[in-house]
């Protein structure tokens, strides 16, 4: 779960993967803490987890997907679109958790990745215009889970940290010239199932935070020297992985939340690399999947939190404390006063100030009186004003999700609304895209009725000959024959 804008109008979108639908999906944010409906920008087989960042330098954010096929790129385009997946480097087994780091200076983003179940991680240095060299592999002394980039040294390039299986941190120091030195141990108390890189004690180096089941490791360096003290705290939850940093209280420090057994704890930085006790906030459900993105959703200038509540939900968490006095609905009882039975869906806003596409008095998110088939919190008599390209009243991403053959091109749009969007994208006419023909797809050819005189109640292979065309069945949305 990223937050990124997407769309360049000066609000963070929220962008989501989801490793059961294989979906890069993106939720537009509307600059009030709320976002409108998601909708698909690319389907990537096996994915685990997407990340975002300008590729090419253009201005224009593009993502980049793990998966156990590889990693693919998905880059924006001038009309605010997506182009297809791109293999970066297809067929070399499972990325976790990209990320994009300028490592050689040029400001380009390189791609750097863990492999997974291997003890190696590569990095895929960008030559620009969208292209990427051969990995680099970085060999490693046990299995990588993730990794973070900082410039622990001082030296104007950024070093790698990278959490291993085995209760260490490999750092990797960046030597320029798209070398690196050979790791070496960072010990810890237990396994990092998280680490980010954050000034935490006001010294001007770089330091790391990390979490696991048991522990919050703050590891600080001086001088920038690359040397690290490790200092630890006792998580507030037993088996707490998913965190997210930021100047939540815009005193200058850092602060951390982690997402949990629906709850958020929410850990106030005192500097020094000290924490205060947990703030705790409820979650309306608990997501198999916790995932927790931390950013300014309203334009008051203090970090919101959106934080997974199950695997196809999630809640923001609106953070007053920059705006103390906010009273969104103008009845003259600030926000947090006038939350008491008017919050139905439990995100901090009351129900007066929430999106309500049918006019029912009932936020979108507990409007759970009307179908919702893609569980994304938006009715679907609302979603198909605008995702509902073949106008059936199903939600786009429902006959997609239902139907994956529907889309045999794998580009997010059903194949009737590919050739009906344009004319150009079926050259014979068969009511396929090109891009299937060519790629030799599975496919029949629109079906045409034959009276049998008889009811039916078998069929055998030989009456099969009455639809021309291919081997495979590809079935017509709603056609009886």
């Amino acid at each position: 779960m990223v937050l990124a804008d997407l769309d360049r109008d000066g609000s963070l979108d929220l962008i989501t993967s989801g490793k059961d639908s294989h979906l890069v999906l993106s939720s537009k944010g509307l600059g009030d803490a709320g976002f409108a409906p998601g909708r698909i920008v690319a389907n990537v087989e096996g994915i685990l987890a997407a990340t975002a960042g300008d590729l090419d330098l253009d201005g224009a954010v593009d993502i980049v997907a793990g998966s156990s096929e590889g990693l693919f790129a998905i880059v924006a385009d001038a009309g605010g679109g997506f182009s297809a997946p791109t293999p970066i480097q297809p067929g070399v087994g499972a990325y976790l958790r990209p990320n994009l780091e300028d490592l050689d200076g040029d400001s380009l983003p390189e791609i750097v990745a863990p492999h997974l179940g291997s003890r190696s991680a590569s990095v895929l240095w960008n030559e620009g215009g969208g292209a990427f060299g051969q990995p680099d592999t970085l060999d490693l002394p046990a299995g990588a889970l993730h990794l973070a980039a900082l410039d622990a040294d001082r030296d104007g390039d950024r070093d790698l940290a990278i959490p291993l299986a085995n209760s260490l941190i490999a750092f990797l120091e960046n030597q320029g010239g798209r070398r690196f030195a050979a790791w070496r141990n960072l010990p810890i108390p237990e396994t990092a199932a998280w680490l980010a890189p954050v000034e935490l004690d006001g010294d001007g180096d770089m330091d790391l935070v990390a979490s696991g089941n048991l522990n919050i490791i703050a590891l600080l360096q001086a001088g920038g020297t690359g040397l690290f003290t490790t200092m630890t705290w006792r998580s507030p939850s037993s088996h707490g992985s998913t965190w997210g940093v930021g100047d939540l209280d815009l005193n200058g420090s850092p602060d951390m939340a982690l997402l949990n057994d629906g709850m958020v704890f929410a850990l106030q930085g005192l500097g020094a690399g000290e924490f205060a006790a947990p703030r705790v906030f409820a979650v309306p459900g608990e997501s198999p999947e916790p995932l927790i993105a931390i950013g300014d959703l309203d334009g008051d200038l203090d970090p919101d939190l959106v934080a997974s509540t199950s695997i196809s939900r999630a809640v923001v968490l609106r953070n007053t404390h920059g705006s103390p006095g906010a009273d969104c609905n103008a009845n003259g009882i600030p926000d947090e006063c006038d939350l008491p039975g008017n919050d139905l869906d439990g995100n901090g806003i009351p129900d007066s100030c929430d999106p309500d596409c049918n006019g029912n008095s009932i936020p979108d998110g507990a409007d759970n009186t009307l179908d919702d088939c893609d569980g994304n919190g938006v009715p679907d008599e609302c979603q198909i004003e605008d995702e509902d390209c073949n106008r059936n009243g199903i939600p786009d991403p429902c006959d997609l999700s239902a139907n994956p053959s529907y889309d045999c091109d794998g580009n997010g749009i059903l194949d009737s609304c590919d050739v009906a969007n344009d004319f150009r994208n079926d050259c014979n006419g068969n009511r396929l895209p090109d891009a299937c023909d060519v790629a030799g797809m599975p496919s029949f050819l629109a079906p045409r009725s034959v009276g049998l005189g008889t009811n039916l109640h078998s069929l055998s292979a030989a009456d099969m000959t009455v639809m021309a065309g291919r081997t495979s069945p590809r079935w017509t949305a709603g056609t009886k024959w």
